[in-house]
């Protein structure tokens, strides 16, 4: 089962409903909701979600939906928030753009074209800005480029092996021998009885012999 894997009739992945139980029970911890009987407990919990527009813990969708859980979760349980609004989209961004590094670099794309985006389009420069420096809208436009980029490359690729294979065919096929002439059997016969004028392949002395009566060649000169 991979990290993404959506939990079966629920809208969390695997692991975020692993950690969604564990900051519920550190929430009744910090509320000491932890001592009522279970079916308080539940009615706590809905009460919670319900705040945040949920009415059910299984449509808790994600990424905003999550992220807003996690924080009045935590909040209850007494973990004080000093980061931005939007840190949990902050974060998946990242986990976007890593994905599509390593996907481009699998795909062999030249690391300088990646190191141009980023410091001409970015301005990330090394030392100075880094891409968490970057806003999430920036995040979400050098996401998108990245992922353009791929799919064009990936498409090229395709193109130049078809080329490849098309050029391969056509040296395969310039290179094989041409079928030899072969005489018709119909006209071989008659072609070969045949005199044409100027044929000197016949004796010399038969070129001007005439028959006599009884067949025999007779010489006219």
């Amino acid at each position: 089962m991979t990290p993404t894997a959506l939990k079966p009739g629920w809208q969390m992945t695997e692991d975020q409903h692993s950690l969604f139980w564990r900051l519920w029970s550190a929430a009744m911890r910090g509320q000491g909701w932890n001592t009522l009987p279970a079916a308080e407990q539940e009615a706590k919990r809905r009460e919670v979600l319900a705040s945040l527009g949920f009415r059910s813990a299984k449509l808790i969708d994600t990424r905003q939906g999550f992220d807003d859980v996690k924080k009045r979760f935590e909040a209850l349980a007494g973990k004080v928030h000093n980061e931005a609004p939007d840190a949990g989209q902050h974060r998946r961004l990242l986990a976007r753009i890593g994905e599509a590094f390593s996907d481009l670099d699998a795909a062999s794309y030249p690391p300088r074209a990646v190191e141009k985006i980023l410091r001409v389009r970015f301005k990330v420069i090394k030392g100075v800005r880094t891409i968490p420096d970057l806003e999430t809208v920036e995040m979400e436009n050098l996401a998108r480029t990245l992922n353009a980029r791929l799919t064009a490359w990936n498409h090229l690729r395709r193109l130049a092996d078809i080329l490849s294979a098309v050029l391969l065919r056509l040296a395969l096929f310039s290179a094989w021998p041409l079928p030899s002439a072969r005489t018709d059997p119909h006209t071989a016969g008659t072609a070969s009885a045949i005199a044409m004028p100027g044929d000197c392949t016949a004796p010399a002395d038969t070129l001007f012999a005439r028959p006599d009566r009884s067949g025999a060649l007779v010489h006219s000169g």
